[in-house]
């Protein structure tokens, strides 16, 4: 993993907050080009891949001084939510609050510099507490988000034999589900239950923080820089700040992918059908599927195909009734159609959108965006033989995929996060195998 790619993006998710507070206030677009400048400086930093050793920064990343500050602005995320979405019914996060003392008293018991596994289980652990926190004092109110409560709305609609993709009226305006039917599905088992849907989001990211305890307990790896950048995650005060994303099954996905590249032929179709990155992953993917046998590359074929007409077919199970392949690709195309047709929408953050929206040339955005696309791309072909390398450039090209997105929101940067970080993991554990070995 570059760190000089996954820090900056990190840290960058909580600096930027959001589009006004403090960068839409300075005058003259000093906010635009501040961060217009942050990311030409990541960029050439990323091309330099200037580095120190890796040891040097696992003991950077585990330096308890530097974890107990970025864990304390968890709460002060935690009260500006409290206090800016009071009007929404926000009260007093007082579970969320012990919970991360709690977490954060750990960092700095005596001995625990010694004993890592200690670091990132109370990382982990703040993590979850804070999630379910808020949970328990921060309703879902589609005037701060409105991502959750389209989803409930589309499944409300299949499960009464209507479109999940029809439109409706949500606070005061008409709006429609404008994801894909995988991520619709995903968030079924909360609303089964009749529970806030952010319950699928407690349950998935507990099962990959489980994934991966296990494998840093089996590569005896908690003092790794890899373990090191999944507590800088965990402890991320926007990632604990938005508690009301919907994508966490993906996540998952990607973790599973990576950790346990065996079950790629059921996991490939799921995440395609589930978030539009997977689109832009899925050539890289399928380099590492690729043997020198045209047995093996003929079997993994029909596997993938199996799978996919498999899961295909579940969907259309579910679906033919109330709706149809050409209304999903038009309700999904259409969303994006109605962001990229507005003024630029995107937080402040690392992004190069702004310059193509002020220079009126955003219909080339995503041409560039392609073309950088393809020559990672042609470069993972060229390291076509190391799985681990073909994952590495995959990870760049949607880094720079995200830097060139006309629709650009600062939550998009969580699930390459959470993929940087399991690439390092994977990446420190060559006992490992990989699945050129696993399926041959």
């Amino acid at each position: 993993m570059n760190v000089l790619i996954f820090l900056p993006l990190l840290l960058a998710q909580t600096l930027a907050v959001g589009r006004n507070i403090p960068w839409g206030s300075l005058p003259f677009q000093l906010g635009r080009l501040l961060w217009l400048a942050a990311t030409a400086l990541l960029v050439v930093l990323a091309v330099l891949r200037r580095l120190p050793r890796r040891e040097q920064w696992g003991a950077w990343l585990h330096h308890r001084g530097a974890l107990g500050t970025w864990a304390v602005l968890n709460f002060a995320y935690l009260g500006m939510s409290t206090v800016r979405f009071a009007p929404m019914g926000y009260e007093f996060p007082w579970f969320a609050l012990i919970g991360a003392g709690l977490a954060l008293a750990v960092l700095f018991l005596p001995g625990s510099a010694r004993r890592p596994e200690l670091l990132v289980g109370a990382a982990f652990g703040l993590n979850l507490v804070v999630l379910i926190g808020s949970i328990l004092h921060f309703p879902v109110n589609p005037l701060r988000s409105d991502m959750l409560p389209v989803i409930q709305k589309g499944l409300d609609l299949w499960s009464a034999g209507s479109s999940p993709y029809s439109l409706f009226e949500m606070a005061g305006r008409t709006n429609r589900m404008g994801y894909l039917p995988g991520t619709l599905f995903m968030n079924w088992p909360a609303w089964a239950l009749g529970l806030d849907l952010r319950w699928n989001t407690v349950l998935y990211r507990s099962a990959w923080m489980l994934l991966v305890w296990i494998r840093l307990r089996k590569t005896q790896s908690f003092g790794t820089s890899a373990a090191g950048a999944l507590v800088w995650l965990a402890l991320s005060p926007y990632m604990n700040f938005r508690h009301e994303l919907y994508f966490e099954g993906f996540i998952l996905g990607l973790v599973l992918l990576v950790l346990y590249p065996a079950a790629w032929v059921f996991l490939l179709p799921a995440l395609v059908i589930s978030r539009q990155w997977a689109w832009v992953m899925t050539p890289f993917w399928a380099l590492t599927l690729v043997s020198n046998s045209w047995r093996t590359n003929l079997r993994r074929v029909l596997l993938l195909g199996g799978a996919s007409l498999a899961l295909v077919g579940g969907l259309v199970a579910l679906l033919y009734s109330s709706t149809s392949f050409g209304e999903v690709w038009k309700v999904i195309f259409w969303f994006q159609g109605a962001v990229q047709s507005t003024e630029y929408p995107g937080d402040y953050g690392l992004t190069f959108s702004p310059v193509f929206y002020a220079l009126g040339i955003s219909g080339w955005q995503q041409r560039v965006q392609g073309l950088i696309v393809l020559v990672f791309l042609v470069l993972a072909f060229r390291d076509r033989a190391n799985s681990r390398r073909v994952l590495a450039w995959s990870a760049s090209a949607w880094a720079f995929f995200l830097l060139l997105n006309g629709h650009y929101w600062l939550y998009f940067w969580n699930s390459l996060l959470v993929y940087l970080a399991v690439l390092e993991l994977d990446a420190q554990a060559p006992e490992i195998t990989r699945v050129t070995q696993a399926t041959s």
